[in-house]
């Protein structure tokens, strides 16, 4: 190949022109080393691009837009989840606080026969220093077995207040978790009202509503109902 711009003789993959220390491939409009005339692309006024067809073009991205409610309704999701195992540790709670009312009435039941025991015992007890040594021998076989019942209602009243114990320990638990959702979580409701209730609201229907901290109901702009807040 020769270089366009002044005729050295040079390789095919030569860049630069040993001669005149120039670029050798650069295409020319005219050169007196070329056969014919080389013709420049020009870009046509249609394959311009405007500025403001790319900001249009930017405008109608609305990624920032979408990315938004993604994380609204991601929210919206966490906290509808927080307000329904709320609802149930409540309800198992209310499950806990009867079982536990069942086994106190239990305790007190048992409590009451091993006393009618004890009384029992006490008066066969005073009948045995009456009664002769045949007598005394049934009701010895009375009194022990009437003893073995006493060990038993024993036994079993002592596992009952471990249960009860258990249970109360518990149901303390599941009163903290409680008391945190009752304070810090809110609902709002598509009634118009534009006022956010607590979970024992009578305003509060249940039907179609939002659970939100209640400072960002705040910042959201609802205000709080005068019946429960």
């Amino acid at each position: 190949m020769k270089c366009l711009r002044c005729g050295a003789e040079l390789k095919d993959s030569t860049v630069f022109c040993a001669e005149c220390s120039r670029v050798a491939a650069v295409p020319l409009k005219t050169s007196p080393y070329l056969t014919k005339k080389i013709v420049l692309p020009t870009r046509k006024p249609s394959q311009s691009i405007k500025k403001s067809e790319v900001k249009k073009a930017r405008k109608r991205r609305p990624w920032g837009w979408i990315l938004c409610s993604l994380l609204l309704f991601l929210l919206c999701g966490a906290l509808l989840l927080q307000t329904a195992f709320s609802t149930l540790q409540n309800r198992q709670a209310q499950q806990e606080l009867d079982r536990l009312q069942s086994v106190e009435d239990e305790c007190v039941r048992l409590t009451d026969q091993l006393r009618q025991t004890e009384d029992t015992v006490s008066s066969l007890e005073e009948e045995l220093s009456k009664l002769g040594s045949s007598a005394y021998l049934e009701l010895r076989e009375d009194l022990n077995q009437v003893q073995s019942e006493k060990s038993a209602l024993s036994e079993e009243l002592t596992q009952a207040r471990s249960r009860v114990e258990a249970l109360e320990a518990q149901i303390e638990e599941l009163r903290e978790k409680t008391e945190f959702f009752d304070t810090h979580i809110v609902f709002m409701q598509e009634d118009g009202s534009n006022r956010f209730h607590s979970y024992d609201c009578e305003k509060f229907t249940r039907n179609g509503y939002w659970a939100y901290n209640k400072q960002q109901a705040v910042t959201m702009g609802y205000h709080p109902c005068p019946l429960c807040q």
